[in-house]
């Protein structure tokens, strides 16, 4: 015995306003998603300028230092800019060693 669902029209028009609400949900998700991966991207390449500026500013004076008896050699040849240097060399030190950063 088979028997017959009938569907009426207020069920069917429900099922197609879901529909449609879900397709546009969807497209709602799927743009969020991709103005979050430009947003990434933007500061992925942000960051990436700013290491490049500060690698120059280092590489004035011979930097970027890779221990403390160079740093300390640098400011002696240098003590003019003693302030500018060890802002610079921090600066990098702390934006490309991020894991090593203490955290407070």
């Amino acid at each position: 015995m088979e028997s017959k669902i009938v569907v009426d029209k207020i069920s069917r028009k429900i099922c197609e306003t879901l529909a449609i609400r879900e397709s546009a949900w969807t497209a709602q998700q799927k743009e969020k998603f991709k103005d979050r991966i430009e947003t990434k991207l933007a500061a992925a390449k942000k960051s990436q300028n700013y290491t490049v500026k500060l690698l120059e500013r280092c590489k004035s004076w011979g930097g970027p230092c890779t221990s403390v008896n160079e740093l300390h050699e640098v400011l002696k040849r240098k003590p003019d800019m003693q302030h500018d240097i060890v802002k610079y060399e921090l600066g990098f030190y702390v934006h490309t060693n991020k894991s090593e950063k203490r955290k407070i």
